[in-house]
């Protein structure tokens, strides 16, 4: 059956939300029996009491308020939480009566907790970026985006940071001309995926010289 065949949970609910069938990869991801579940309610069975009571799917049922698109956690055989994204219909008689719902999720645990890990690590690195006095700043591989720079570019270079995603090699302009040069071909061995230190002397508009010390490094995919 094309159903046990496919790493989805697929189940089929009557409209007092009692388990009609199930696929087989429901049973794999729960630890259950087939003959243990079949007829059992859903949510008595599966799903967390804060998230859906028993008495929730009868009341949505009847009302015609099943998701079309929904997220909720279901409990392993062992108490184990997964996160499932669901897509639902719901099922007539050959009267146009409605009598349940299919249910086709997908187990978004893993790719979830990704999302997650990377979402924390996003802001701690924004929230140390955003308070040190150092300038950081991020540019694409072909020099033509900068991709993120910190408020302390607008302290130290005294211009906005706007400006320099505006017009990324803006920074360039900053530097005393008879520093340019060099700068330029340390900056060309930075685009080349090579690791550099260099110090050189930028204007600010308010006509202040600062003495800058630049070190840069690739960032490499896997």
């Amino acid at each position: 059956m094309l159903l046990d065949a496919v790493r989805m949970v697929a189940i089929i609910l009557d409209e007092q939300g009692d388990i009609s069938f199930c696929n087989e990869y429901l049973l794999q991801l729960t630890g259950w029996r087939r003959e243990e579940i079949l007829t059992r309610n859903w949510c008595d069975l599966f799903v967390p009491p804060e998230q859906y009571s028993p008495e929730v799917y009868p009341a949505r049922f009847a009302a015609g308020l099943i998701p079309s698109h929904h997220e909720n956690e279901i409990f392993t055989r062992h108490g184990v939480r997964r996160l499932i994204s669901w897509s639902n219909i719901i099922l007539f008689d050959e009267t146009g009566k409605p009598v349940g719902t299919a249910g086709i999720g997908q187990d978004v645990t893993d790719s979830r907790r990704v999302e997650d890990a990377l979402r924390s690590s996003e802001e701690k690195f924004r929230q140390i970026a955003e308070n040190v006095r150092e300038v950081i700043w991020m540019m694409n591989a072909a020099a033509d985006e900068i991709v993120y720079v910190n408020p302390a570019y607008e302290q130290i270079w005294g211009r906005s940071c706007e400006s320099l995603y505006q017009n990324p090699m803006s920074w360039f302009d900053a530097i005393r001309p008879d520093d340019q040069q060099r700068v330029k071909s340390v900056f060309e061995q930075q685009m080349q995926g090579n690791h550099t230190e260099s110090e050189y002397r930028i204007r600010t508009p308010d006509g202040r010289e600062r003495w800058i010390s630049d070190r840069a490094f690739s960032i490499r995919d896997h």
